[in-house]
């Protein structure tokens, strides 16, 4: 099989409300959408989603996947290794780092190698049948009444999908923290999960909030995402060691190089797989096996992005057999979604893959034709 060429699109996502977390504010969801055409008529579609916290923007990852359209055609997409050396050799010649950029060509590639095996990318990664593990739908920093409300709506919403968990985002600020996990705590009935996106500076103040939550919640606290500043191992380790919560690596989790700190560390008890930040499935799985050969954990979560790079997050999860936990909800913020429901079905609490062979995507229609108020597209290349 052979690349004939590589189509971007610009693509804007509207959220239902804004989304707040400890170090920015989301309101619109800033994509790239990506269709790799090859010879043989198939078409494989990548998306390639913002990482704030590495500054990969959408024009990082554009002018990226400007400088590998050329040199990718006529390459191999089934070649997942090969094309990781070119992406990786690219990326040091023109001195652009683009981590979101590189997983779209990796989800593409990896929906073209299902379509020809007429296998799910969940297949490929080595399960026979998807794993279903739950996911946990995430309300951002709001007051504990707003966040009562928003439950509630969560509840009536998707009750009848079974055992999902909600995923509070903090602000590092013990008192008010407290008062929402409390507020959420007791009006919900499942699995609860904190992420403060590094907020606590000082892991002593966060070991006594969590510890105080653990007191009256217990192990209904399932995980604690990156209480303290990216990169501080030490204070993540600190705050692991001193709470019965799991803590997760996340924003501190960015490559593989991280990923093997962590472990030689002993700084947390998880790790936070997001593809976009890793480069996509390929690396990802690496990831995931340097944590199983730790017996550490992975929970597979998501940036701000359509269900395109959510069918890779749902078909990697429902592959790799040591993922606890997901976290695979940013399609329910928009007001408008691509991509049919049957992409990415809500089943026993967890977003699931279509079961269709590659990433098992339905657009009902060409992604590029799909235009309204609330959902932008435009064909830049």
């Amino acid at each position: 099989m052979r690349i004939k060429d590589i189509q971007i699109y610009e693509i804007d996502l509207k959220l239902r409300r804004p989304y707040k977390i400890s170090y920015k504010t989301t309101d619109v969801a800033r994509n790239l959408l990506i269709a790799i055409r090859t010879e043989e008529g198939l078409v494989g579609y990548g998306q390639a989603a913002q990482v704030s916290y590495l500054s990969d923007t959408r024009e990082n990852a554009f002018a990226f996947l400007k400088s590998v359209t050329a040199i990718l055609k006529d390459k191999d997409p089934c070649d997942i290794a090969g094309i990781h050396k070119h992406l990786e050799m690219i990326s040091k010649k023109t001195g652009y780092v683009s981590p979101g950029a590189e997983a779209s060509i990796d989800y593409a590639c990896y929906d073209l190698l299902g379509k020809l095996q007429k296998k799910p990318v969940y297949e490929l990664l080595g399960s026979s049948s998807p794993r279903i593990v739950p996911t946990s739908i995430g309300l951002g920093i709001e007051s504990p009444e707003d966040l009562v409300k928003g439950t509630e709506e969560y509840l009536q919403e998707f009750n009848d999908n079974g055992p999902w968990l909600i995923k509070l985002k903090l602000d590092g600020k013990p008192e008010m923290d407290l008062k929402r996990v409390f507020a959420v705590g007791e009006i919900f009935p499942r699995g609860i999960k904190l992420d403060p996106n590094q907020a606590y500076t000082d892991p002593k103040i966060a070991v006594k909030t969590f510890n105080e939550l653990y007191a009256s919640f217990g192990s209904k606290i399932a995980l604690i995402e990156e209480p303290c500043p990216r990169g501080e191992l030490q204070k993540t380790k600190y705050v692991a060691e001193n709470t019965e919560i799991p803590v997760y690596a996340d924003e501190s989790a960015v490559t593989l190089e991280d990923v093997r700190t962590i472990i030689k560390e002993q700084a947390a008890d998880g790790v936070n797989i997001k593809l976009p930040k890793m480069g996509g499935i390929y690396w990802a799985a690496e990831a995931a096996r340097l944590l199983e050969e730790a017996n550490l954990k992975a929970q597979v979560g998501c940036m701000v992005g359509s269900r395109v790079g959510l069918a890779a997050a749902a078909n990697f999860a429902a592959g790799i057999s040591n993922v606890s936990h997901t976290d695979i909800d940013a399609d329910i913020y928009f007001k408008t979604n691509i991509g049919t429901d049957q992409s990415l079905p809500f089943v026993w609490g967890a977003r699931m893959p279509s079961g269709k062979v590659g990433l098992g995507i339905d657009f009902g229609k060409e992604f590029g034709s799909i235009l309204n108020e609330d959902v932008s597209i435009r064909k830049l290349l």
